[in-house]
Parts: structure tokens; sequence; C-alpha cells
């Protein structure tokens, strides 16, 4: 039987959609954050990182870093061995790094 096809309940399913959303976005957030520090945007003709992530995501770039902000958060947490959240990424969007 297809892993995905086993018997879950919906809290089940929803758990693993949160989980597998917030890695999603905090390894994004992470990636993007190279991506400015490098200017490795400029590899592929932008002259800004905003230009970029709209042109190559469709992301605005307050999203963009709401994004690097939340992966920022999340990894002073871990290491300063803070509360591991997982209910979702919009926990991180809002701390401060």
């Amino acid at each position: 039987m297809n892993e995905l096809q086993k018997i879950t309940t919906f809290q089940e399913d929803i758990s693993v959609i949160k989980e597998a959303t917030t890695k999603v976005f905090l390894v994004s957030g992470k990636i993007l954050q190279g991506i400015q520090d490098n200017k490795k945007y400029k590899e592929a003709g932008y002259k800004t990182f905003a230009e970029a992530v709209k042109s190559e995501l469709g992301l605005d770039k307050p999203y963009a870093y709401r994004l690097m902000s939340a992966a920022k958060a999340y990894e002073i947490l871990s290491a300063s061995g803070g509360q591991k959240f997982g209910a979702n990424w919009h926990q991180f969007t809002n701390l401060k790094a």
C-alpha cells in the first residue's frame, strides 16, 4: 500500500501538512538569505534581489523578507534551546532575528 494511502485521521493528516510546509518555508527562507547575502541574483542578470524573487518565484519583497526572518528566528530559537514550535511557519514571521 502506498505510504500516503494508509489509514490516518484528519488530525494526523493536518499535522503532517503543517510539519512539511513549515520545513519548506524555513528552508526557503534560509536559501533566500544566501541568495541575497551572496548577491547570487546577479549571476542570472538581475539588478536587485527584489526583482529576482518577483520574476523567478512570484514573491514580493516583503514576503521574501518574512521568510528569511522566520528562518533566522527559528535558527536562533533552536540554537538557544528555545521551545520548538511546529504548528506553522507564521509563528516565526513576527519574531525579530
